[in-house]
Order: structure tokens, then C-alpha cells, then sequence
């Protein structure tokens, strides 16, 4: 207990229990201050409470309580520092945080940075791991150059396949053209079968001839600045003209195309374009389907598109195959042989089309049997 004088301003303390430094801290505190109300003061060391009012001998006295803190004031031995120390540990503190956030920043950015020096080397199987989780940019751009060195992967990888591909769909009919024309030319070989070569060399020219517009017409629809011609056309009359020049094809395995639609569509389209893309879409159904089955075609309308499904009743594709079904040259069967088809540009070309018509194209397997691809375009 501290008693303060209220007429001479001295103060004496009936108990000490305090060490002599906390003691005299306190008397001059004591000393200094007037107190006009009751008020806690928190020391480091020590909690104040007072003044009341009492009187001794007729004399008056503020009576204050002071309690050891058992747990030691922060702010207030923060106020008790030096002014250079106060002035000293935010700024350390500060240093400490910018450190730890430039090195969260530093170190995901060597990381892709890395990445990008092995992805200039050749190396594109190079990924960005670790930092791809974040949810800042940081994160975003790890994950966006990862998508731009698969991308790249899978191109470089594409055009691996591509060499491959067309020298394999070159060789073929090469040598088939070389050995109709060696046979042809022989003294023993009789006029008939002469003429029968030369037939042969006709027709492996002309799919040869053929594999080369192909190529050619999908390089002209890759190409971004290249235009379509629009004009309004019957749909409908479109995909039946289709369906009656694709059956020809379709008797040969006894195949029955049918048409699914009540509907009449007309639309802004390239007649030229459209034809070829489901032509293709129909021919590549019909190739893949059994004998004595149907090909079912359906035509409706949906919203603001018009829809166009192909379905067969083949044996369908491996899921993972089923985004690839419209790369050139691509094949579900790497093993190339003359019952697979033609070069493996008409899904692509078909694609490239329907891109251009700012529509989509895409294929899924059925729930049963066989594959169906779905084609959308926008209406007028």
C-alpha cells in the first residue's frame, strides 16, 4: 500500500514487497503525478490502482494498491526501451517480412525460369512442379507455361507422326504405282492384262493426287487469314444430298444410312466447305461400321445452333483417343494397313470446316456400341 500526502505531496509505502528498483520506479511516479480520480496504471513489473481518499491524524492521504504483475506488460516494455531500440525492431521486423516475400516471389520465378532455359534447349518434357498450386499469378503462370510445353510436346510429337505418316502414306501407293508400271512394260505380259496395270497405275495416282488436295485443303483452313464465302443454303437438302451420294458407297457393306429429321434448317454457310466436312464425318461411319448395319444421322435444332449427329454401330474409340480422332493423320491403330482407310486427314478437314463456321465438332462413344460424332452450327 502507497500513501501520498496530500498536503506535501510525499509519498511512503507501508509494505514493500517489491524489488528496491521497481520501489523507487514507482515512488517517483508516485511523486510526479497528480492524481484528480481513480486510474490503473500497468508497469512492466507492476499494476497501480488509486487513489481513495482516507485520512490519518487529520491528515489527508491517497491510499493506492500496487500488485506484482506475474505476467509482464508488453506495450509497456516496449515504452520502457530505448528510443533507438523502438525505432530499431520495426524496421527489423519489416527487413525480416520483405526478405520472406521477396523469396516467395524470387523462388517460384528462378523455378519457372529454369524451366524456360530447359525448354530452350530441346528439352520439352520440361515441367514447372512445386508453385503450380499457388492461387496467385504466380501459380497461374506456372500452370499456363506447363499447358504451353505440353502443347508444344504434343506438336512436336504430331509432327514427328506427320513424317512418318505421310512417307508411309507416300511409299504405298509409290510402289504399288512402280510395280504396275514394271509389270506393264514386261514383253510376256499380254494386252490385257497391260491394260489392267495401267488401270491399277490410274488409281494409285489418283490417290495420290487425292492425298495431296487433302493436305493441301487443310492447310488452307488452318490458315487463320483465310476467308469463307457465306451464303444462305438449305441444310437439310444439304445433309440429304449427302446421305443419297454417301449410300453408293454404303451398299458395297449393305449398310443403310438413315436420316433422323423433321425439321428444315437454312443457314449462312460455304456449301463447299459443309459438304466435304460431313461427307467425311459420313464416310469415315460407314468405313468403321459392320456389314448389315445402319449408319443413324440425326438433324435437329437447338436454341441458337442446329445439330448434326453421326452415329455408327462400330467398335468406337479408346476415351483418351477420342480428342485426338481430329488431328491429321492421326489413327486409333498405328498399324496402317489398306482395310483402315484413306491418309486419316478427313476428321481434320472436317474439324478445320466446322471451325471455320465458328462452329464445333466433337465425337464420344455410345452407350452400347459404335461412335457419334456431333457437329453445331450456329443458325442466322
Amino acid at each position: 500500500m502507497w500513501f501520498k500526502s496530500v498536503d506535501n505531496n510525499s509519498t511512503v509505502s507501508s509494505m514493500f514487497l517489491l524489488p528496491p528498483m521497481h520501489q523507487k520506479a514507482l515512488m517517483r511516479y508516485l511523486n510526479k503525478q497528480t492524481f484528480d480520480q481513480a486510474i490503473t496504471s500497468n508497469f512492466s513489473h507492476t499494476r497501480l490502482v488509486g487513489p481513495v481518499l482516507i485520512k490519518i491524524k487529520k491528515q489527508n492521504y491517497q491510499l493506492f494498491i500496487s500488485r506484482k504483475q506475474h505476467k509482464r506488460n508488453f506495450g509497456r516494455l516496449v515504452q520502457e526501451l530505448p528510443s533507438w531500440v523502438r525505432v530499431a525492431m520495426p524496421v527489423f521486423i519489416s527487413f525480416i517480412l520483405c526478405l520472406l516475400l521477396a523469396r516467395s516471389f524470387s523462388k517460384p520465378i528462378a523455378t519457372i525460369k529454369k524451366a524456360a532455359t530447359e525448354l530452350g534447349k530441346g528439352n520439352l518434357a520440361t515441367r514447372v512442379t512445386g508453385i503450380t498450386r499457388r492461387n496467385d499469378e504466380l501459380g497461374q503462370l506456372a500452370n499456363s507455361f506447363n499447358q504451353m510445353a505440353k502443347q508444344l510436346q504434343q506438336n512436336q510429337s504430331a509432327q514427328q507422326r506427320l513424317l512418318g505418316d505421310v512417307s508411309h502414306e507416300l511409299r504405298s501407293p509409290m510402289t504399288r504405282l512402280q510395280m504396275a508400271l514394271g509389270l506393264a512394260q514386261q514383253n510376256s505380259t499380254t494386252k490385257l492384262a497391260r491394260e489392267q496395270y495401267l488401270q491399277r497405275c490410274q488409281v494409285e495416282v489418283e490417290r495420290l493426287n487425292q492425298m495431296i488436295e487433302d493436305a493441301l485443303v487443310l492447310s488452307r483452313l488452318e490458315n487463320t487469314l483465310q476467308k469463307i464465302e457465306t451464303k444462305h443454303l438449305n441444310f437439310t437438302a444439304l445433309v440429304q444430298k449427302i446421305i443419297h451420294e454417301e449410300q453408293f458407297i454404303a451398299d458395297e457393306k449393305s449398310i443403310k444410312i438413315v436420316l433422323n429429321s423433321t425439321v428444315i434448317v437454312e443457314l449462312l454457310g460455304d456449301h463447299n466447305l459443309l459438304f466435304s466436312a460431313i461427307s467425311n464425318v459420313v464416310t469415315n461411319a460407314v468405313k468403321y461400321s459392320p456389314e448389315h448395319s445402319s449408319v443413324n444421322v440425326t438433324l435437329s435444332i437447338n436454341e441458337n445452333f442446329v445439330s448434326l449427329v453421326i452415329c455408327d454401330n462400330g467398335i468406337g474409340a479408346p476415351p483418351e483417343s477420342l480428342a485426338e480422332l481430329f488431328t491429321p493423320f492421326y489413327r486409333v491403330n498405328f498399324a496402317r494397313d489398306r482395310k483402315t482407310g484413306g491418309a486419316g486427314l478427313g476428321l481434320a478437314i472436317a474439324k478445320q470446316a466446322i471451325m471455320a463456321h465458328q462452329g464445333n465438332i466433337f465425337a464420344k462413344n455410345n452407350d452400347t456400341k459404335g461412335l457419334s460424332v456431333t457437329i453445331q452450327l450456329p443458325l442466322c
